[in-house]
Order: C-alpha cells, then sequence, then structure tokens
C-alpha cells in the first residue's frame, strides 16, 4: 500500500525552493471597476463578489494590493467607490446594522435625494471631514 501523506511530503521536500521562488502570477492586466454601476447594492457585490465574469474587487486587493489598478484614471475611479464600501463597513461595525441593512439606508439615501454614487461618496467624505 502506498502511503500517500508520505509521498507528498517528500515531494514538497524535494519541490520546495522552487515553489518557494516561482512568481505569482501576473496581476489582471484589463480588470477596470464598472462605470454603470448606480446603486451601492450592485458597487456591494461587485465588491464582494464581482460581477460578470470578473472577480470581486475585494479579492483584487487581497491579491495584488495596487498592483491590478493600473492607471491614474482607475486608481482615482476605485478611491472614490471605496469611500462608500468603507461606510457600509463602518455603518455595520458602529451602528450594529447587517451589511444589507447599511446598503438599504444609503441606497435610501440617494434615491430619496435623486443623486448618484458619486453624490453619495463626496457626502460621506464631507462628513467625515
Amino acid at each position: 500500500m502506498i502511503n500517500w501523506a508520505a509521498n507528498k511530503f517528500c515531494w514538497l521536500r524535494l519541490h520546495y525552493q522552487e515553489l518557494r521562488q516561482s512568481p505569482l502570477p501576473s496581476p489582471p492586466v484589463n480588470y477596470r471597476m464598472s462605470r454603470t454601476i448606480a446603486t451601492v447594492h450592485d458597487l456591494w457585490r461587485e465588491w464582494s463578489l464581482g460581477i460578470g465574469s470578473g472577480p470581486s474587487v475585494k479579492a483584487l486587493e487581497d491579491t495584488w494590493g495596487t498592483k491590478w489598478r493600473n492607471s491614474d484614471a482607475e486608481r482615482r475611479f476605485f478611491n472614490r467607490r471605496r469611500i462608500i464600501i468603507d461606510e457600509v463597513n463602518r455603518m455595520v461595525k458602529d451602528e450594529s446594522i447587517t451589511v444589507e441593512e447599511a446598503i438599504r439606508i444609503l441606497d435610501a439615501k440617494m434615491k430619496a435625494s435623486n443623486k448618484s454614487l458619486d453624490w453619495l461618496q463626496k457626502h460621506i467624505r464631507s462628513k467625515n471631514n
């Protein structure tokens, strides 16, 4: 009978240096956050799950940090949208509500004022300064 655990250990020991030195795959070159998203709900979905066949923005951030944002325009756009994501997280923590409730509150605020995500991020930023 073959001892798979011992064989796996031997393989890992033999290839340890090779695995340690192999570079991570290169970051996705062409990913751009959606410019058509108009609700906090959809923004959160892009952030946490991804939209279409694209990766989640959180996964890109966790894996690549800033490297996936390959243009000044994408960096600015990400930073503006991140203000809204951070506000959802702050509301969950500080107000002891669920993510869904925080999203509903922010979407309702936008809808009541007939405003955009851009307005919302500016409103959040001015409130926090």
